[in-house]
């Protein structure tokens, strides 16, 4: 069952409503399916909106299957990570043109398996790893961390080192998946 996880109907929800695999994830992220409130909560006049709005969409946790959204109900790894490349913490990818060229890096990278632009406009970079657990994910999130920030001076958000963590479904048409991408060697 490896490279399948689970989906929640909103953040709010801990019961997964359905497993899939990244491509399936990814050809609705291409699809037109969330692209309405993608478009609201990318125009949102605040945090607290976009906040409000990212809410209502379904999220998966990404590195794993889970009976229940939480670390300990982890039933399986699905052998990826997915990096989050917050505007915050990295504003070159708000600079005029940057996002384009900073996408065009990334998915020139053999390493890179999925990338996409989150909902609220920044970006989510998925890499195979060998992980079997919390401790391995760990382990696996900082070797992602410190290859982003030093093949790309791109700041990872910490909050990715939990398993658990949710991923906001998306709307982006130009989503990029590469299903030959090489698997990333955890450091120790």
């Amino acid at each position: 069952m490896k490279n399948r996880f689970s989906v929640f109907k909103t953040v709010k929800h801990t019961e997964p409503l359905i497993t899939v695999g990244i491509k399936d994830f990814i050809d609705v992220i291409k699809s037109n399916e969330h692209k309405t409130l993608v478009e609201s909560i990318r125009s949102a006049p605040d945090k607290d909106t976009r906040s409000a709005l990212k809410a209502t969409l379904p999220a998966a946790t990404i590195s794993g299957m889970f009976s229940k959204r939480s670390v300990s109900n982890l039933v399986e790894h699905s052998g990826f990570i997915v990096a989050d490349l917050d505007l915050s913490e990295n504003p070159v990818i708000e600079e005029v043109g940057q996002l384009q060229n900073v996408k065009k890096k990334l998915t020139s990278d053999d390493r890179v398996a999925f990338l996409f632009e989150s909902p609220s406009g920044g970006l989510k970079v998925g890499f195979k790893v060998i992980a079997n657990d919390t401790a391995t994910h760990r382990a696996a999130f900082f070797s992602i961390r410190d290859l982003l920030l030093e093949d790309y001076s791109l700041i990872s958000d910490e909050a990715c080192k939990d398993v658990s963590r949710l991923c906001f479904l998306s709307h982006d048409p130009a989503a990029y998946y590469n299903a030959k991408s090489k698997v990333i060697k955890t450091e120790a």
